[in-house]
Protein backbone atom coordinates (compact mmCIF):
# COMPACT_ATOMS: atom_id res chain seq x y z
CA UNK A 1 0.00 0.00 0.00
CA UNK A 2 3.31 2.21 0.82
CA UNK A 3 3.91 2.03 -2.68
CA UNK A 4 0.28 3.03 -4.20
CA UNK A 5 0.64 5.80 -1.75
CA UNK A 6 3.94 6.55 -3.71
CA UNK A 7 2.57 6.46 -6.77
CA UNK A 8 -0.24 8.31 -6.07
CA UNK A 9 1.74 11.57 -5.26
CA UNK A 10 3.95 10.93 -8.27
CA UNK A 11 0.22 11.08 -10.29
CA UNK A 12 -0.15 14.30 -9.08
CA UNK A 13 3.13 16.25 -8.15
CA UNK A 14 4.54 14.57 -11.68
CA UNK A 15 8.09 13.66 -10.06
CA UNK A 16 9.37 11.52 -7.51
CA UNK A 17 8.44 12.29 -4.52
CA UNK A 18 10.48 9.89 -2.02
CA UNK A 19 13.92 10.16 -4.54
CA UNK A 20 17.13 9.14 -1.88
CA UNK A 21 20.50 8.29 -3.36
CA UNK A 22 20.98 5.10 -0.68
CA UNK A 23 18.74 3.99 2.20
CA UNK A 24 19.71 6.58 5.00
CA UNK A 25 19.26 9.61 2.85
CA UNK A 26 16.11 7.84 1.59
CA UNK A 27 14.86 7.94 5.53
CA UNK A 28 15.89 11.38 5.38
CA UNK A 29 13.56 12.18 2.83
CA UNK A 30 10.50 10.72 4.43
CA UNK A 31 11.26 12.06 7.88
CA UNK A 32 11.52 15.54 5.81
CA UNK A 33 7.59 15.41 4.91
CA UNK A 34 6.62 12.85 7.55
CA UNK A 35 8.51 13.68 10.14
CA UNK A 36 10.20 11.32 12.74
CA UNK A 37 8.49 8.45 13.49
CA UNK A 38 7.14 9.03 16.97
CA UNK A 39 5.79 5.83 19.35
CA UNK A 40 2.09 7.48 19.28
CA UNK A 41 2.12 7.19 15.73
CA UNK A 42 3.97 3.86 15.42
CA UNK A 43 3.79 1.97 18.66
CA UNK A 44 6.79 -0.91 17.84
CA UNK A 45 9.04 1.37 16.02
CA UNK A 46 11.47 2.00 18.36
CA UNK A 47 12.12 -1.93 18.30
CA UNK A 48 13.46 -2.05 14.79
CA UNK A 49 16.66 -3.00 13.97
CA UNK A 50 18.68 0.37 13.16
CA UNK A 51 15.98 2.68 14.74
CA UNK A 52 18.20 4.06 17.23
CA UNK A 53 20.80 4.34 14.65
CA UNK A 54 19.46 5.64 12.04
CA UNK A 55 16.19 8.25 14.14
CA UNK A 56 16.83 12.22 13.76
CA UNK A 57 19.02 13.48 16.24
CA UNK A 58 16.12 16.26 16.52
CA UNK A 59 12.60 15.66 16.13
CA UNK A 60 11.04 16.86 12.61
CA UNK A 61 7.56 17.57 12.59
CA UNK A 62 5.22 16.23 10.03
CA UNK A 63 4.84 18.60 6.55
CA UNK A 64 3.04 15.84 4.46
CA UNK A 65 -0.22 18.20 4.48
CA UNK A 66 1.59 21.34 3.97
CA UNK A 67 3.92 20.05 0.97
CA UNK A 68 1.23 18.45 -0.71
CA UNK A 69 -2.21 20.34 -0.34
CA UNK A 70 -1.56 22.47 -3.60
CA UNK A 71 -1.67 19.62 -5.46
CA UNK A 72 -4.13 17.25 -3.63
CA UNK A 73 -7.61 17.73 -3.05
CA UNK A 74 -8.55 17.14 0.91
CA UNK A 75 -10.13 13.71 0.18
CA UNK A 76 -6.90 12.76 -1.73
CA UNK A 77 -4.49 14.09 0.87
CA UNK A 78 -6.37 12.06 3.30
CA UNK A 79 -6.46 9.06 1.45
CA UNK A 80 -2.50 9.48 0.68
CA UNK A 81 -2.17 9.74 4.59
CA UNK A 82 -3.73 6.69 4.83
CA UNK A 83 -1.80 4.86 2.13
CA UNK A 84 1.33 5.69 3.73
CA UNK A 85 1.27 5.70 6.89
CA UNK A 86 4.57 4.71 9.13
CA UNK A 87 2.91 1.74 10.48
CA UNK A 88 1.74 -0.62 8.51
CA UNK A 89 -0.94 -2.01 10.58
CA UNK A 90 -2.35 1.19 10.39
CA UNK A 91 -2.10 1.64 6.48
CA UNK A 92 -5.54 1.79 4.84
CA UNK A 93 -6.09 -1.85 2.84
CA UNK A 94 -6.63 -1.99 -0.78
CA UNK A 95 -10.24 -2.94 0.06
CA UNK A 96 -10.53 -0.14 1.94
CA UNK A 97 -8.75 2.40 -0.09
CA UNK A 98 -11.11 1.64 -2.64
CA UNK A 99 -14.10 2.93 -0.67
CA UNK A 100 -12.24 6.52 0.34
CA UNK A 101 -14.34 9.35 -0.20
CA UNK A 102 -11.58 10.20 -2.67
CA UNK A 103 -13.10 7.79 -5.48
CA UNK A 104 -16.56 8.64 -4.81
CA UNK A 105 -16.70 12.62 -4.26
CA UNK A 106 -13.88 13.50 -6.83
CA UNK A 107 -14.54 11.79 -10.01
CA UNK A 108 -13.49 12.90 -12.93
CA UNK A 109 -15.96 15.43 -15.08
CA UNK A 110 -16.81 13.72 -18.40
CA UNK A 111 -15.09 14.25 -22.00
CA UNK A 112 -15.98 13.40 -25.26
CA UNK A 113 -13.03 12.06 -27.31
CA UNK A 114 -12.14 15.04 -29.25
CA UNK A 115 -11.53 16.97 -25.73
CA UNK A 116 -8.70 14.07 -25.03
CA UNK A 117 -5.41 14.53 -26.38
CA UNK A 118 -3.88 12.83 -28.98
CA UNK A 119 -0.45 11.17 -29.17
CA UNK A 120 2.06 11.95 -31.92
CA UNK A 121 4.61 9.71 -33.02
CA UNK A 122 5.89 6.83 -31.36
CA UNK A 123 3.66 6.08 -28.30
CA UNK A 124 3.63 2.29 -28.08
CA UNK A 125 6.76 0.04 -28.43
CA UNK A 126 4.98 -3.02 -30.06
CA UNK A 127 3.00 -0.58 -32.54
CA UNK A 128 6.96 0.92 -33.31
CA UNK A 129 8.16 -2.48 -33.46
CA UNK A 130 5.37 -3.58 -36.15
CA UNK A 131 5.56 -0.42 -38.17
CA UNK A 132 9.70 -1.11 -38.17
CA UNK A 133 9.34 -4.43 -39.02
CA UNK A 134 6.79 -3.70 -42.13
CA UNK A 135 9.12 -0.84 -43.34
CA UNK A 136 12.06 -3.33 -43.45
CA UNK A 137 9.89 -5.92 -45.70
CA UNK A 138 9.01 -3.15 -48.28
CA UNK A 139 12.73 -2.31 -48.60
CA UNK A 140 14.08 -5.82 -49.04
CA UNK A 141 14.50 -7.16 -51.99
Amino acid sequence: MWSAGCIMLELFTKKPVFQGNDEIHQLDVIYKIFGTPVLERWSGVADLPWYELVKPREAIPDRFRELFNKWLSPAALDLAERLLAYDPNQRVTAVDALEAPYFKQELPEPMLPTGLSTLEGEWHELETKRERAKKRKKTEP
